[in-house]
């Protein structure tokens, strides 16, 4: 190989591998502010923008891309999260354990620690308690071997909580206090108060509220005391929560409103949400419907703002069950109906149980046993798989209520013996006697009266043992009318005093009631007309309380179903106010958004601009050196075949030919830089010169003024580098051809969607004419370059305000595309020159913007390549149309 051609090789490879080193090697500081950005919008924005999920997604793109673990774990990471929080299990669930498993060899083990807890939680989230478990385990693990005891104390913590969501209580209270001896002995107050408040949950769960309210008010003081005012609002929520268990309504009520300013100064909606739903309680607990309808309206109107769909679903069931209680069941239904929708949607199987539960309910008190069966027994179904034994034993005795009533007894013992084997697994020795008597009340019914009082003495003795002087009463009432049942008057009188004992003491209406009628029978039977005289008076005068009670119940029951339909009236259209003031600060949002956006695209454009310079440049100087090798290389041939000349005439004239047309285009193209890339670089040197050196003394006008020239300067270099780029690849035969079948309308809004801000600029006027679903056939990127500088060159050309069209059809042979503006036009001698190469011809647009005139030369060079024609009317003053068409058929 000659050293010519050596030297050829090596000039073509430098640019070969410039560029590609440039576009196949990110630059590391780019790269490192791309992912940095991402990463600090998306955790600025976890919860609150819809760009979120698109930023991450991106930042993993480009980690991946740089083989970048550290970010990867980072970003797969935050999509869990905001997964986890959109509600959507198993996509959460999988870019956790994406994050998992890029550092499952890595040493850091703090990470795989910390990704284990977010398992954990999303698994406990959605109450998979023992994968929640096994996760936290793991996670345990870990903090051990690297001595963390902090966080050993919160995972502790953790786990007490799985244990007593699944009723272990005892594990529940070991795991916490082997946390509060971790945080005291590190003397992290406010983990210590965390715990507590925590260990008092668990005993207000057992019903323990002196003990739960001493770990209440213990946090609280160490909460006042580092003044966490989230914290501090929380233990008021929890010791008015006690105060509710304890029917001290007043004092519940104000350490509620407590929590709830502190929540509203801070305008934390969702924890503002939860006290409304917390005071919506309270007030259905005191029996104040209306009232307890308004605050759970107003946690849902949030709820539903904050789209947190279990928080929503959650406050659906809190409505229904106040409809359901003022006997309003079409209107119950239709919001645990939406409710049970969204824990379906989520794959909630727990609260999908309890929804169904709910509706059984509402179908069961009225009368419709059949579609009540159906309702339990799936709310059955879910329980079981889940596998909590007193939530399935309640289910049961639902089941067994319904069999009952439908007279089906054998069934009805059937379900009522397996809820009493899960409650006596379970220890719940109050429900066990419950289902005892509801027993021997079945077997009432079928007139079994021995196998009846063998159940209800178990229930009565079960009952006086526990102190559950209610059902005591019950179960001595019921055993008083089997024996008069049996003709025993004698054992019916005696428990029957016993359930009056304890009547009494209750003062409970209906059962003072009963229990008096059943002493009249009882007495009339033993013929003491006297005793039967007195027991009957107390029975009517009791019958009039009962009744006067519920009329009044009634009474007040139509006053709260028409308050709650003002409520909800009213609540409504506050709701459409606040509804249209989110609609307009997410609008607000979502412009900010795309300002960031296109604050990152201006980046990467500019990016660009410098490598294609650069690559433009090394690329003139390859076709320098190709021109002068041709020639040398045509005259050695000349020089070798001088003494065969006649011959080769012919020949040498074709070659000298060909270079003559290589010469002009080489002239033409060196005009074109000489003219128009040295104007525009020029220009930036000198305005950047005087921004540089007279950057203090100037007004801010005449700076943004000089910014503005220096970026249209930018745009107009960069449109003559990409125009020179591809006419010397159409030059050079290297633009694939690859037609297809296009949607028109597709591929002008990505034009149009590019030029936008040039459109708005001007103000100019877009009007299109296209059926949406027409198609045609063409190089995607041809078509695109083509549509692109027309309507570049019409923007160009058009004044402020004007007008463009767009508009395509359908031809028997072809797809006719045609584009017109209102701007100078041009006069037949010019349109006769803008396809001719060795003509230089360019015009400024209306807006100084400047042009190459290479646009229109590459778009008739594409139009012929796809066998179609382009054809220009113009008239100077009045604008111009142009219109292109492309074969229909695939011969082209």
């Amino acid at each position: 190989m000659s050293i010519n051609k050596r030297l050829f090789f090596i000039i073509l490879l430098i640019p070969l591998l410039y560029g590609k080193a440039l576009f196949s090697q990110p630059d590391t500081s780019i790269y490192i502010n791309k992912v940095s950005y991402y990463r600090t919008f998306a955790e600025e924005h976890l919860y609150d923008s819809d760009s979120v999920l698109q930023m991450i997604n991106r930042g993993i793109e480009l980690a991946v891309a740089a083989s970048d673990t550290n970010y990867q774990y980072d970003f797969y990471s935050l999509k869990g999260d905001f997964l986890k929080h959109d509600n959507k299990y198993e996509q959460a669930l999988e870019a956790y354990k994406n994050a998992r498993d890029i550092i499952v060899n890595d040493e850091k083990a703090e990470k795989r620690a910390q990704i284990a807890k977010k398992i954990g939680a999303l698994h406990w989230k959605y109450n998979y308690y023992k994968n929640a478990n096994k996760n936290f385990q793991q996670a345990l693990y870990i903090y051990q071997q690297l001595g963390d005891a902090i966080e050993v104390g919160k995972t502790f913590n953790n786990l007490g909580t799985i244990s007593r969501d699944v009723s272990r209580m005892d594990s529940a209270l070991y795991y916490y206090r082997k946390a509060l001896t971790i945080f005291n002995e590190a003397q992290e107050k406010k983990w210590v108060a965390h715990t507590l408040n925590l260990i008092g949950n668990t005993y207000l769960q057992l019903n323990n509220t002196n003990k739960a309210i001493e770990h209440y008010e213990e946090s609280l003081d160490l909460r006042r005391a580092f003044n966490d005012s989230i914290a501090i609002s929380k233990s008021l929520t929890n010791i008015a929560r006690v105060y509710k268990r304890n029917k001290q309504f007043e004092q519940s009520l104000e350490y509620f409103n407590k929590a709830l300013e502190i929540r509203q100064n801070l305008n934390e909606m969702t924890l503002v949400a939860s006290s409304l739903n917390d005071i919506g309680g309270l007030y259905r607990s005191m029996g104040n419907y209306a009232k307890s309808i308004e605050y759970f309206q107003r946690a849902l109107i949030i709820r539903r703002q904050k789209s947190d769909q279990l928080d929503v679903a959650a406050s659906l069931l809190n409505v229904g069950s106040i409809y359901k209680e003022l006997e309003l069941p079409e209107t119950a239904l239709e919001y645990y109906t939406e409710a049970l929708e969204i824990y379906q949607q989520i794959g909630d199987e727990i609260r999908i149980s309890n929804s169904l539960n709910y509706i059984g309910g509402v179908y069961y008190k009225q009368g419709e046993y059949d579609h009540a069966l159906d309702y339990f027994l799936s709310a059955l179904g879910y329980r079981e798989v889940v596998g909590d034994q007193l939530q399935i034993a309640g289910l049961l005795n639902n089941v067994a209520m319904i069999y009952k009533n439908m007279g089906n007894y054998e069934k009805s013992l059937e379900y009522y013996q397996k809820a009493l084997e899960h409650y006596k697994n379970h220890g719940d020795k109050k429900f066990y006697a419950a289902t005892q008597n509801h027993i021997g009340n079945l077997f009432i019914e079928k007139e079994a009266y021995d196998e009846a009082l063998e159940w209800l003495k178990n229930a009565y003795t079960q009952r006086r043992k526990i102190g559950d002087d209610f059902g005591f009463a019950h179960s001595a009432l019921d055993i008083g009318s089997v024996y008069l049942k049996l003709s025993k008057e004698a054992a019916a009188m005696a428990f029957l005093m016993k359930s009056l004992e304890v009547a009494k003491k209750l003062n409970n209406f209906q059962l003072l009631r009963d229990v008096y009628f059943t002493l009249y029978k009882v007495s009339k039977a033993m013929r003491r007309e006297h005793a039967a005289l007195r027991y009957h008076e107390k029975y009517a005068a009791w019958k009039d309380s009962v009744f006067n009670h519920q009329t009044l119940e009634k009474i007040t029951r139509v006053q709260m179903q028409n308050e709650a339909e003002r409520t909800r009236l009213k609540i409504a259209f506050e709701n459409k106010q606040k509804q249209e003031e989110i609609a307009r600060l997410k609008k607000n949002r979502q412009e900010k958004e795309r300002f960031y956006q296109l604050k990152v695209e201006n980046e990467r454009n500019f990016r660009n601009l410098i490598i294609a310079i650069a690559i433009s440049l090394l690329l003139i100087v390859v076709l320098l050196v190709n021109r002068f090798m041709i020639k040398n290389k045509a005259n050695k041939k000349l020089k070798k075949v001088n003494d065969d000349l006649s011959n080769l005439n012919q020949k040498l004239q074709k070659s000298q030919k060909e270079l003559r047309q290589l010469n002009a285009t080489k002239d033409k193209f060196f005009s074109i830089i000489a003219h128009d890339l040295r104007s525009p670089f020029t220009a930036l040197v000198s305005l950047s010169e005087v921004l540089y050196d007279k950057d203090d003394e100037m007004e801010p006008g005449r700076r943004r003024e000089i910014i503005g020239q220096i970026s249209s300067a930018s745009r107009s270099t960069f449109r003559l580098l990409e125009n020179l780029l591809e006419w010397s690849r159409t030059q050079q035969g290297k633009i694939e051809f690859q037609p297809q079948k296009l949607l028109l309308k597709e591929v002008l809004d990505e034009v149009l969607a590019l030029q936008m801000n040039n459109i708005n600029q001007k103000q100019i006027n877009v009007h299109i004419e296209l059926n949406p679903d027409l198609h045609i056939y063409a190089d995607r990127h041809m078509l695109s370059f083509i549509l692109r500088n027309l309507l570049g060159n019409a923007i160009k050309f058009t004044p402020f305000g004007g007008e463009i069209s767009f508009s395509a059809k359908d031809g028997s042979r072809d797809t006719i595309v045609k584009i017109s503006d209102t701007g100078v036009g041009m006069s037949k001698q010019v349109v006769d020159k803008l396809f001719d190469i060795n003509v230089h011809h360019t015009t400024e647009g209306t807006n100084k913007e400047k042009g190459v005139g290479l646009g229109l030369i590459l778009c008739k060079e594409f139009i012929d390549k796809m066998n179609g024609a382009i054809h220009i009317e113009s008239t100077p003053g009045s604008g111009s149309a142009f219109t292109f068409s492309i074969p229909k058929d695939r011969v082209n």
